[in-house]
């Protein structure tokens, strides 16, 4: 599966993971859209590719996935 070889198989398997909703409210209230990062109490954090990579396991080296566009989307889903 291409989904596997590209490095992304195990976040397929992620489906179990409890959602804590009152974390989620509050960084939501934290958002700020003009500077794209959050406003904690110590200072403002962001979100980079790095720490996408070490919550996920997701390799961030190596060459690039891209995929091809399709024509009809509606029968591609």
């Amino acid at each position: 599966m291409l989904i596997d070889a590209a490095g992304f198989g195990h976040v397929l398997k992620m489906s179990n993971v409890e959602i804590n909703h009152l974390m989620v409210i509050t960084l939501y209230e934290r958002w700020r859209t003009e500077t794209h990062t959050f406003h904690m109490p110590l200072g403002e954090i962001t979100v980079t590719l790095q720490d996408v990579s070490l919550q996920l396991g997701v390799p961030i080296d190596g060459e690039s996935v891209t995929g091809g566009s399709f024509e009809n989307l509606l029968q591609l889903c």
